[in-house]
């Protein structure tokens, strides 16, 4: 095997994982329905669907290419703007639905889309606990790989976008993290 193939391997490997990342965020009825608006977007006469499949799909792709180059770190919110897109085909896909004459389908898969999120996100912010998982996970890094710990002289200097959580999973007393 080569390093072509080895990198080739690679990037199909880095970009499985963007992609089912993506699906994990955004949620299987929201990926569906909007890759279903996607392949509608070509009955319209109106170019709006197909501005919408090129914002939801072209930052995620961007995503790969920026994963496979490894031009920069790949950033999150590409696909905060591809979101966008994909919840507007997915809103296209069900109203046209709706008036097709499949009125069912369309309240069917629009009700359970929303049941699927209310579920989700119930469970994120109480049983899931929130982003906290992963912030603990970082400190653990950090405690591993750099030797950081509360009180340790030298500590190395951390510098994050949210250091109270970080301050936090150190050991900081939750009442001295805000400074």
């Amino acid at each position: 095997v080569g390093p072509y193939t080895d990198r080739t391997y690679a990037g199909f490997q880095g970009a499985s994982h963007i992609l089912k990342t993506v699906v994990a965020y955004f949620g299987v009825p929201l990926v569906g329905l909007g890759l279903f608006g996607a392949t509608l977007a070509r009955q319209f006469t109106s170019r709006i669907p197909l501005f919408f499949g090129i914002v939801g799909i072209l930052p995620i792709l961007e995503l790969v290419v920026i994963m496979y180059l490894r031009l920069s770190i790949t950033t999150w919110y590409y696909a905060l703007f591809a979101l966008t897109g994909f919840a507007a085909l997915a809103a296209i896909s069900l109203d046209t639905l709706y008036q097709g004459g499949h009125r069912r389908i369309s309240i069917g898969l629009g009700s359970a889309t929303v049941l699927y999120y209310l579920v989700f996100l119930s469970s994120y912010y109480t049983s899931m606990h929130g982003d906290r998982p992963r912030w603990q996970e970082a400190v653990d890094y950090l405690q591993h790989t750099a030797g950081v710990s509360l009180g340790s002289e030298p500590n190395a200097q951390i510098f994050a976008t949210v250091p109270g959580v970080g301050a936090h999973y150190l050991g900081v007393n939750p009442a001295e993290t805000l400074g």
